[in-house]
């Protein structure tokens, strides 16, 4: 004689404990979406306030101590607006003037890619230092956009170059650095703080906005501070 096997009907009650697992990812999920989103947002107000003593070979007693603020990367209609104020806007030229009764030459080069979209001959930033004539009694303070010429601005006088372009490799990694910069590539060498070569000192500025990514990681706004000291 033969029974009929019982089957128990499917119990719903079986279903719970993934539908709980699958909401307690979820609200983690959420939780480290909402932490990072901060984060993120936090990491981007950020603003270093950076200062740097830069020694100079021969430099005049007048101008110890002389501070610099260093801004890069101006739009076009800023630099309008500061013309318009009367400031002078250095384009491939040199200007020298006095501070506390010593001379001070100050140079500005346009970034390459400027020359090359207007009627203007790019030329090498060394050949346009080199066509200057830089006085040599004379302390040079260079503002150079791009960090990745430094070769060009060794050998002909220059001092100090201000540069930026960079903006700190966008996304800085601990114990590496920055992750990319423009006409750099990966991992860039040259993405902030001061670079000597050659006798002529770098410093790069981190930058207070964005390139085109449009957000920094780990990697504040910053505003550089220079002061130039006699070696």
């Amino acid at each position: 004689m033969s029974a009929p096997l019982s089957v128990a009907p499917p119990s719903v009650v079986s279903r719970r404990p993934r539908a709980r697992w699958a909401a307690t990812g979820a609200l983690a999920g959420l939780l480290v979406a909402l932490l990072g989103g901060g984060w993120l947002l936090w990491d981007n107000r950020r603003l270093d306030i950076t200062g740097y003593d830069v020694p100079i070979d021969q430099l005049p007693p007048g101008a110890e101590g002389l501070s610099i603020a260093q801004v890069s990367d101006l739009r076009p209609d800023l630099l309008r607006e500061l013309e318009a104020l009367g400031v002078v806007i250095l384009r491939d030229e040199a200007v020298t003037v006095e501070v506390a009764g010593t001379p001070l030459t100050l140079v500005g080069l346009d970034d390459p890619r400027v020359a090359a979209s207007t009627d203007r001959k790019a030329s090498s930033p060394r050949d346009l230092l080199r066509a200057m004539e830089l006085p040599e009694a004379a302390t040079t303070v260079l503002l150079a956009h791009r960090p990745e010429l430094l070769g060009d601005y060794t050998g002909v006088g220059v001092d100090l170059v201000l540069s930026g372009h960079t903006h700190g490799g966008q996304v800085r990694v601990p114990g590496i650095g920055g992750v990319y910069a423009p006409h750099q590539g990966v991992l860039p060498v040259l993405t902030e703080g001061v670079h000597l070569r050659d006798g002529t000192t770098m410093v790069i500025s981190r930058g207070l906005g964005n390139s085109i990514a449009g957000v920094r990681v780990n990697n504040p706004r910053e505003l550089v501070l220079v002061e130039l000291t006699a070696r």
